[in-house]
């Protein structure tokens, strides 16, 4: 398995006034994620974010990896948590980070809002696409 990281925006739904000791729905996205962690045993390396430019459609996450597509996900609710980890697996897995999207959880399907290529990619280096 190759290196890969899960980004969470903490500062979704930014626009939206908090009221006093609320959290923002990326910081509820962030904890329903370590949370499922803590119940499945499952370890990845989960990072927060202030932001992840996804503003016009929160909640966001991102899966980046060493040599990977980068891939963004929108409009996630904490209840997508098991379904982010899900795809996690597959992610850390795929050598290029182009998980099929037969693999893709239910949950994630139709929230893909962005995916970069890795620098190879960006060199001019010849890829194969799926």
């Amino acid at each position: 398995m190759s290196s890969s990281r899960l980004h969470i925006c903490l500062t979704c739904v930014r626009d939206r006034p908090l009221a006093a000791g609320e959290s923002s729905l990326g910081r509820q996205l962030s904890d329903a994620v370590q949370q499922e962690l803590a119940r499945t045993g499952r370890v990845i390396e989960l990072r927060t974010m202030h932001c992840l430019n996804g503003c016009r459609s929160p909640c966001n996450a991102a899966f980046r990896g060493a040599g990977k597509y980068s891939l963004r996900f929108s409009r996630l609710l904490p209840t997508d948590a098991p379904a982010l980890l899900e795809f996690a697996r597959y992610y850390a897995a795929c050598a290029d980070g182009m998980v099929p999207a037969a693999d893709w959880p239910q949950g994630l399907h139709g929230k893909l809002t962005a995916r970069t290529p890795p620098a190879r990619v960006l060199r001019g280096d010849q890829v194969d696409c799926k």
